[in-house]
């Protein structure tokens, strides 16, 4: 884009200042989330919410790429920014307003000087009431877009923040900005006071040089790091910047929990503000908000669009996940792509959880999970939706979990007696609010479906779930929503259904669960249906299944892994 119309409007980027602060090893260093994107939601509330990280430097070309936060924006009926775009009360309306002028043959060589009135000359500020912070903070945006490229030539002249507010006034969304330009510029101002004129005069120098030269310099790595959305988060880190941070968010934080209550909002703010203990999300989840990282783009996007799925359930992967072995149990960590499951001897005497990364446009080679730096006999796995925790069953029949801690699975906690009992246990899967769901072993039906609560951080005692979903048969397998507002299971031997094993949906209308339906031949064949999984949109299902086997009513190794279409709609009311 022109550098006109990079200058029109200028937006003071305060990113840029806590930015450059934080340590360098964090920014670069890839993260368990690998996201700038967040659903946040609270047990008493039927509402959700969405915190979008912002880099000033980017605008709507990034944004436009990203499906899943255009379609959230959408969605939304109330929209929180750090600031609103105001006639009259804008940065260059206060800056224009000022008397005082700055002297900047005490900061700028003339040569500087010339090339930074030029720079910015056709931009609507008065170069000479700019403070030497302001001058800083507006040259350092101009690097990101001229020279680190984080702008297409034809993009819009607003900020990324700028832009989802006019989408959001396009909208008719209601728009709440956290604080105004008046007390941005304020602060930045105020966070260098006492700032000797010759650092001022260094640093000015420094980054005018970078921008005569058109240098490359580690700020595109930051900016490359802000697109690829490579950060780590340091939750459980201190902030070091109260003005820029600590105060700012606990102001920030008066207003943005009532609002998530009681409203679906798109928060959108500097990506630093969601970082650290002092950060939003560190701060909304010691309120009792769950806040879960959400990816960007729709997951496994690509990979469904290369898929036939006219005949129906399609094999997955073929020789690579789905071999001549048993692979059963489906659960994805959906934040990196990453597919994990079970695979089992011949004679069901040893199992192992397995990994799989989709990464660009193919899975990666199938490898056995680590706990703790150690091999375990385990199946029947589920990561929680935020990626934090992998449960499973262990050969002790009961239900493990581990903590991922640096990237990795650490020392196993068995869960308590109110969920393990005498009887084996199979098959968990967690929820939203914290819930646990897992089958049990009994005498009467082989297998029921159970549900231990998560209240006041503990579980309570695990009780079975009504008749509308157990009977006198098997069931087992149960996938259940993140809101808990549905779930499928398996059921066997049923008189009424299509095979050995068959696939069942049951809602949640007011708290009770309706009378479990068939999903059909569709999803159903004459062998083993089970261990289903949907995606986050509803649209795909992943299952276990013989349907192809030579012997279908075997479980042999003719079990492997499906994916098909899913139509939630079709089993509605």
């Amino acid at each position: 884009m022109k550098l006109n119309s990079i200058l029109t409007g200028i937006i003071i980027s305060l990113f840029s200042i806590v930015f450059s602060r934080v340590s360098a090893q964090h920014l670069l260093e890839k993260n368990d989330y690998n996201t700038i994107f967040f659903e946040v939601s609270h047990p008493e509330s039927n509402n959700v919410s969405y915190l979008f990280g912002t880099h000033h430097a980017f605008s709507k070309s990034f944004f436009e790429t990203l499906d899943v936060p255009k379609k959230k924006l959408q969605e939304s009926n109330v929209v929180i920014l750090e600031s609103l775009d105001i006639p009259g009360q804008n940065s260059e309306d206060i800056i224009n307003a000022r008397t005082k002028t700055t002297n900047w043959r005490k900061y700028l060589s003339q040569d500087d000087l010339i090339y930074a009135q030029n720079l910015l000359k056709n931009g609507p500020v008065n170069f000479d009431k700019l403070t030497p912070t302001e001058l800083y903070i507006t040259l350092a945006r101009v690097y990101y877009i001229k020279v680190c490229a984080a702008r297409t030539n034809d993009d819009s002249n607003l900020t990324l923040d700028g832009y989802i507010g006019s989408i959001a006034k396009q909208n008719n969304a209601t728009t709440i900005g956290l604080e105004t330009v008046k007390e941005q510029l304020e602060i930045i101002n105020k966070d260098v006071a006492g700032m000797p004129r010759k650092v001022h005069e260094k640093r000015l120098n420094s980054l005018i040089d970078l921008l005569r030269n058109n240098t490359r310099t580690r700020r595109c790595e930051d900016s490359e790091t802000y697109r690829n959305q490579e950060f780590i988060y340091n939750l459980d880190y201190e902030c070091q910047n109260n003005l820029m941070l600590t105060d700012r968010n606990n102001k920030w934080m008066q207003v943005i929990p009532e609002r998530i209550m009681n409203n679906n909002c798109f928060i959108a703010v500097g990506l630093s503000h969601l970082r650290f203990k002092c950060g939003l999300i560190s701060q909304l989840r010691d309120m009792g908000f769950r806040v879960l990282p959400i990816k960007t783009s729709s997951f496994l996007g690509s990979y469904f669009k290369n898929m036939d799925f006219s005949k129906g359930a399609v094999k997955l992967e073929p020789n690579l996940i789905s071999t001549n072995q048993i692979e059963y149990n489906t659960s994805f960590d959906v934040q990196s792509q990453t597919l994990y499951y079970t695979i089992s001897s011949s004679d069901w005497s040893e199992s192992n959880i397995m990994k799989s990364q989709f990464q660009n446009g193919a899975f990666s080679k199938p490898e056995k999970v680590k706990f703790d730096g150690r091999f375990y006999n385990n199946a029947d796995v589920h990561i929680q939706s935020d990626g934090q925790y992998l449960y499973y069953i262990g050969d002790d029949s009961d239900i493990w979990r581990s903590k991922r801690k640096d990237g990795q699975w650490s020392k196993l906690e068995k869960l308590p007696s109110s969920i393990n009992s005498i009887a084996p246990e199979a098959y968990p899967i967690t929820t939203n609010s914290g819930n646990l769901y897992f089958s049990r072993a009994s005498r009467a039906s082989s297998y029921d479906i159970y549900v231990a609560r998560y209240n006041n951080g503990k579980y309570e005692e695990a009780i079975k779930l009504p008749s509308t979903i157990n009977s006198d048969l098997l069931e087992s397998d149960a996938w259940v929503a993140p809101d808990e507002s549905f779930m499928i299971f398996a059921r066997k031997d049923d008189p009424n259904g299509f095979g050995v094993t068959d696939l069942y949906i049951s809602f949640n209308e007011s708290g009770q669960w309706t009378e479990a339906k068939n999903l059909g031949q569709t999803y159903n064949s004459e062998g083993v249906d089970g261990s289903p999984w949907l995606t986050p949109d509803y649209k795909y299902l992943f299952l276990t299944s013989t349907r192809y086997s030579p012997n279908p009513k075997q479980f042999d190794g003719g079990l492997d892994l499906y994916v098909m279409e899913f139509n939630l709609n079709n089993f509605k009311k």
